[in-house]
């Protein structure tokens, strides 16, 4: 589970323009609009892999209007197969396996029996 109480924001005039941002944005959060980079709120998880690459400092962090919650409560699917996704990632079903979400090998298992098909569906649905 993950509260995301910040989101990225770019700022157009120290945007290059290189795109290296939306690259490494998981969730697609990130597009190029008139060669600027530009943020959906709705679906950045707050990771700041943008922030970190940016090499012009155009991307910023700000706090949001309201907090969002990125979970799926293990206890919503059905717990055997979730312990055997566990098990067959070789990891104890609460490890956690995303330390900058705390997000656990079970939650992100209940993610994929919940529809997760690829890492924009894992880190949209858990912040992982």
């Amino acid at each position: 589970m993950k509260i995301v109480r910040l989101l990225s924001r770019v700022d157009a005039s120290r945007c290059m323009g290189d795109a290296i941002c939306e690259g490494v944005c998981p969730t697609h959060a990130i597009e190029m609009v008139d060669k600027k980079a530009t943020v959906d709120a709705e679906s950045c998880v707050a990771c700041f892999k943008c922030w970190d690459i940016c090499q012009y400092d155009a991307v910023t962090k700000v706090h949001r209007p309201e907090p969002m919650l990125l979970a799926v409560p293990p206890e919503r699917v059905d717990q055997a197969k979730m312990e055997e996704l566990c098990r067959q990632a070789q990891v104890a079903p609460d490890r956690v396996i995303c330390g900058c979400a705390t997000t656990t090998a079970k939650e992100a298992a209940a993610a994929i029996l919940e529809g997760a098909r690829s890492l924009k569906d894992l880190t949209s649905m858990t912040g992982a």
